[in-house]
């Protein structure tokens, strides 16, 4: 097959990471072109055709159409596979000129209506997880969960962890990465770090570090850390204890599948991606600094049974969110669309 992978946007993180992941995946399979920014072009394959396309927000500008329109010339796929809102809108216009089979994957749960419609438009939509689908309407959805390569473990990483940040050998680590803005609710999670006797790093950074920092000292918690931005913060996860998401809305966080892949216990608040895959012992009501702070007390305290309460759920996610797991679906997805119709 030769798909093209579209992205119309210059953002970074977890969506732009999904879409270079996957395209150098199924390069290794089949026939991919990638029209997305230039500043993504160094990440691909060497066997990936890239076209460059620097679109403008809006996908109603006739020069981004056109532009649009003369990348798909060049690409000449039998199918296009769009990520993210921009993405969609710009796959949806194609119907109107081509017979070009489309399919989205959607990340987030749209609550705005009109930034449903690019996706009801699609030949077919792709969830990362159940939740982000609940408001679409488009006949053919299917869940594919995002797929995980394991980190390499270097022991190494705990050590150095232990000395930066001068933490308690004796004492469970426990691990939160992300932006530092209200929505990823670190601030609950310090809150709820009260007493907890194990050490607590936050990974990452943002408008709210400031903030943060100055919520640890009126609190006078000691055994949690701002660490700041850690490139491929990921690789710190096997050398930890266990991990936690405060987020007040997520569509599937990587943080929680790499987590599972590496065998760690993860405590979470019930928004979409735990909500689907967690056991419900693991979970927090969003907004909870006393359920929060509970979990987090029986984690630390027996870490032992958690990981053996967690067995059958690590058992779950080495089949369903490995990097073989995410392509064979994907490609049975493609699959899917280009039969002919009875």
């Amino acid at each position: 097959m030769r798909i093209c992978q579209l992205l119309a946007s210059n953002s970074s993180g977890g969506l732009a990471k999904h879409f270079i992941e996957l395209s150098n995946a199924l390069s290794q399979i089949h026939d991919i072109v990638v029209i997305c920014p230039a500043k993504f072009k160094a990440e691909f394959n060497s066997n990936i055709i890239h076209i460059e396309f620097e679109p403008s927000v809006s996908s109603n500008n006739p020069l981004n159409l056109y532009k649009f329109w003369q990348a798909i010339k060049k690409a000449q796929p039998e199918i296009i596979h769009a990520h993210g809102n921009s993405a969609v809108n710009f796959a949806a216009k194609a119907k109107f000129f081509s017979k070009i089979k489309t399919i989205g994957t959607i990340h987030w749960n749209l609550k705005r209506k009109k930034n449903r419609k690019g996706y009801e438009k699609l030949d077919s939509v792709i969830g990362i997880s159940s939740g982000v689908l609940s408001d679409i309407k488009n006949p053919n959805q299917r869940i594919i969960y995002l797929g995980i390569t394991p980190a390499e473990n270097s022991k190494d990483h705990r050590n150095q962890l232990l000395s930066d940040y001068d933490l308690s050998h004796d004492k469970p680590i426990c691990l939160a990465i992300g932006r530092l803005v209200k929505g990823k609710g670190f601030d609950l999670l310090i809150r709820a770090w009260q007493g907890v006797d194990a050490n607590l790093l936050i990974v990452g950074d943002g408008p709210l570090r400031k903030d943060l920092d100055n919520l640890l000292k009126e609190l006078n918690v000691t055994n949690a850390h701002l660490c700041g931005p850690i490139h491929n913060a990921s690789r710190l996860i096997p050398s930890v204890d266990m991990v936690a998401i405060s987020s007040h809305s997520e569509g599937f966080s990587y943080v929680l599948a790499e987590a599972l892949i590496d065998k760690k216990p993860v405590i979470a608040t019930e928004v979409f991606g735990p909500l689907d895959v967690l056991p419900k012992f693991a979970l927090v009501p969003i907004g909870s600094e006393k359920i929060m702070h509970e979990k987090l007390s029986q984690a630390t305290t027996n870490l032992e049974k958690w990981n053996q309460d967690f067995s059958s759920t690590f058992t779950w996610a080495k089949k369903h969110l490995s990097m073989e797991s995410m392509i064979s679906q994907t490609i049975e997805a493609y699959q899917d669309l280009l039969k002919p119709q009875s």
